[in-house]
């Protein structure tokens, strides 16, 4: 077993960084996206969003070593979840 994350009382310089970061990126695709909105279509703009966030996410996961696609059993409860409320409707 590893051993446990060191917790911190309060936020380090890093963490605040990022959390700032974070949220002017976030600020900036508002803007963003209204700038662009009479040269790309509002929809090609979050399939680009969807694709180049997908894209990052699973080379960030290759990255770490993180598996996406291994049988968890998640897809079948949800797909017998989904059974039950159509038969019972």
């Amino acid at each position: 077993m590893s051993a446990p994350i060191k917790r911190h009382e309060r936020l380090d310089r890093v963490a605040i960084t990022l959390l700032i970061l974070c949220c002017a990126f976030w600020g900036l695709q508002q803007i963003l996206i209204k700038s662009t909105l009479p040269e790309i279509p509002a929809m090609w703009q979050a399939a680009m969003r969807f694709w180049i966030a997908t894209s990052l996410l699973w080379i960030w996961c290759a990255w770490r070593g993180i598996p996406l696609f291994n049988r968890d059993q998640t897809l079948d409860v949800l797909c017998t979840n989904c059974k039950e409320c159509t038969v019972n409707n």
